[in-house]
């Protein structure tokens, strides 16, 4: 799937969450498409995956090199709803994000 970054930007942005939400969301409709499409049963409590946040403070934004750590997240496949599954992604990645800072 191919998507430009303003427009995650602007999707995330009007569901109440980032560009990073956005993408995860579209990830579990991808796995969610997947799923349906192999037969399987959708997991109730969604698919676990791994997703690369940076570590960085504002601080840091003009320094050189990466500091890339990485964050579990709950993908809710079986949730029905696109907006659902949207504002699921959002609260995992920022109960993450705050607890790994």
């Amino acid at each position: 799937m191919h998507y430009p970054v303003q427009d995650l930007a602007v999707i995330g942005e009007r569901l109440g969450g980032s560009l990073h939400d956005a993408a995860l969301a579209a990830c579990t409709a991808g796995l969610r498409r997947l799923l349906l499409a192999r037969g399987e049963s959708l997991p109730v409590h969604g698919l676990r995956a791994m997703a690369p946040v940076t570590l960085r403070d504002a601080a840091e934004s003009l320094s050189l090199g990466r500091r890339i750590g990485s964050l579990l997240v709950e993908l809710p496949v079986a949730d029905t709803a696109p907006a659902g599954r949207s504002r699921a992604d959002a609260r995992w990645t920022a109960c993450g994000l705050r607890r790994d800072r």
